[in-house]
Parts: C-alpha cells; structure tokens; sequence
C-alpha cells in the first residue's frame, strides 16, 4: 500500500514494508513492536519540486507514522511528534 498525503508545506509518502519489528526493528516513535512495520518519507517544496533536505524518514506503526507529521500551523489539530524530547505535543 502506498499514500501520498500533502499539506501546505509537506508531502508524505507511507509505504508498507511487508515485515514486521523482527525485520525492521520496533516503531522509531512509539519505541514498541510493530506487527507490519511502515515507512514514512516527508518531502518539502523546493524550486518548483521538492527535496528530502532536512526531512525525517521513519519506520514504524501506521498511526504513530502519520501523528508523527509536521502539520502546519492551523491545518489541523492532529498531535505532532517533538523528534527533540521524544515527547507527543498538540
């Protein structure tokens, strides 16, 4: 399965990798087994495309994945992941 979600600034693409923590070790967000591990790849606009410069790629739970997004101010109240504390903030 592949998704591709955009905001104002970011692009995310979610793809299964068909293993689980065993294969890929436990979710990057959450730190607990994963029984289909995901992979995330954000993506910001650059010159008329976009670039993966200064961007997080996780691996991980589906959920914790997608709350783990950089959402723009206003976008949406979804919680955002501080990679900085490894704290969930709103």
């Amino acid at each position: 399965m592949k998704v591709k979600i955009k905001n104002r600034s970011y692009q995310y693409t979610l793809v299964s990798t068909g293993g689980s923590s065993h294969k890929y070790g436990v979710c990057e967000v959450c730190k607990k087994h994963c029984a289909e591990v995901f992979y995330q790849i954000e993506r910001v606009p650059y010159s008329g495309g976009y670039t993966k410069q200064g961007c997080t790629n996780l691996f991980g739970h589906q959920e914790c994945l997608q709350n783990a997004r950089r959402i723009d101010e206003g976008t949406t109240s979804l919680p955002r992941h501080d990679f900085d504390t490894g704290k969930t903030r709103v």
